[in-house]
């Protein structure tokens, strides 16, 4: 069979059935795609749309729609065909997800492409059945509550700091003269030399004490190196220099983090060391200059080479093998932070129950995936990707049941926020789009220094 690429070109948009009425329907837009990503345009397709509650469907449609020239469908959700009631679903019982089944022949036989989550359109839709947003009158002031008991004093507080110090007083009188020490030891005079170009003179007294003067009549300032030191400089920083028996030989610095410096071959040699982390520079953010997992980067190899793609991680969870795209699956889920294996829980919606917000916020995130000094970046961040000098590698993700959706076609990055019971991600296919995804969802990660 004939299998499709389902893109997802605008999320959802809300209809109006009349001026003035809430809102009974909204617009929902795809581009549709083969299996060697060519738009399917000007085609007939069937469509059927299911919204499921907590993974049970409360409404079922069917749509028979035309592609345009680009190879999008306009449809409106709530005006297809179907048995089920659409002004009776119960939008304030959320979270909602829609599944999207499609037969590129036109007709009825639907293969289900994909299921994500409704964010803005059912809260728009359940305002309709609200009350009031205007408040009422504020009720009369209560009286006053009976005082409560004194508290416990508090601690003394610190000392305070020293007050500016007082104006000096007046110096006192002079005090009489005492009486004069026994006199010392007539010192040495007369010398009148003391070795080639020296002269002492004075007689080693307070009142007149030694004199040396000294010269050895020998002008340094030139530029013979056989009377004086003379090093080899260098402009670079960090650099060293040592005598090899004829000459200077300068030693360029290591970027390596820890390196020592070992003899080798009687030469001085840097050993070792921690490579530095290869980075790019966008705006003011410094970024990892590839994906986790990743060997090599879009701008040398291209978009669609595998070795940029790098690993899927699912939204909170550490390195623990999950996260590579050939790793096995289990419907079991974690209670924990750390499952303790390496497999890919394929549950829906999150892959740990109950779920945990605070996986990957900052440095001190409880998983934080990234290298030291560097961490997951928030949704306004990863905004910087958006520069027209950063190549996006196509890897796609690993949807939560386990298969792959838009390699070679789209991008999806994690964020460090989260959205409700789903976590926020910024996906490319062309165009960026930021949405919320289940966290059982495969992503990729660019850290951003911290």
């Amino acid at each position: 069979m004939k299998k499709i690429i389902f893109t997802v070109a605008a999320v959802l948009a809300l209809g109006f059935s009349s001026f003035g009425q809430a809102p009974e329907g909204f617009k929902y837009q795809a581009v549709v795609r083969d299996p060697g990503n060519t738009i399917l345009n000007n085609q007939a397709v069937g469509v059927q749309l299911t919204i499921l509650q907590a993974g049970t469907a409360v409404y079922t449609e069917t749509h028979s729609a035309v592609t345009n020239g680009y190879g999008l469908m306009n449809l409106e959700i709530g005006a297809g065909v179907s048995t089920d009631d659409f002004t009776i679903i119960d939008w304030a019982n959320g979270p909602f997800f829609i599944e999207t089944a499609i037969d590129v022949t036109g007709g009825t036989t639907y293969n289900v492409m994909g299921t994500s989550q409704m964010m803005s359109v059912p809260y728009a839709l359940y305002a309709k059945t609200s009350g009031s947003s205007i408040p009422g009158p504020a009720g009369p002031q209560g009286p006053a509550g009976t005082n409560g008991i004194d508290g416990i004093d508090g601690a003394v507080g610190p000392a305070g700091t020293n007050g500016v110090d007082g104006i000096d007083g007046v110096d006192g009188a002079v005090g009489p003269a005492g009486t004069n020490g026994i006199d010392g030891v007539d010192g040495q005079g007369g010398v009148s030399t003391a070795g080639t170009n020296v002269t002492v003179t004075g007689l080693g007294t307070v009142g007149s004490p030694y004199v040396i003067n000294a010269t050895d009549n020998v002008d340094d300032a030139d530029a013979d190196p056989t009377n004086e030191l003379e090093l080899p400089t260098s402009a670079s920083a960090g650099d060293m220099s040592y005598w090899d028996g004829t000459s200077w030989v300068v030693i360029a610095a290591t970027p390596n983090e820890g390196a020592a410096l070992q003899m080798i071959g009687g030469v001085p040699t840097w050993i070792g060391g921690v490579p530095p982390i290869p980075t790019i520079t966008i705006g003011a953010n410094v970024w990892l200059d590839k994906n986790l997992g990743a060997t090599n980067t879009a701008i040398v190899n291209g978009s669609t080479d595998a070795t940029t793609f790098g690993d899927l991680y699912q939204w909170g969870r550490e390195t623990d093998g999950h996260q590579i795209r050939t790793s096995s699956t289990t419907s079991a889920p974690s209670s924990t932070d750390s499952p303790g294996h390496g497999l890919f829980i394929n549950i829906y919606s999150n892959w740990r129950s109950p779920g945990n917000d605070n996986l990957w916020q900052g440095l001190t995130g409880i998983n934080n995936p990234c290298p030291s000094g560097y961490r997951v970046p928030t949704i306004f961040e990863l905004a910087d990707l958006n520069d027209p000098s950063f190549l996006y590698p196509l890897g796609g993700n690993r949807q939560w049941h386990g298969g792959f959706s838009g390699v070679n076609s789209g991008t999806y990055y994690w964020s460090s926020n989260v959205s409700s019971s789903s976590a926020l991600a910024q996906s490319w296919s062309g165009f960026t789009v930021v949405q919320a995804y289940a966290r059982a969802t495969g992503c990729s990660i660019r850290c951003i220094q911290d």
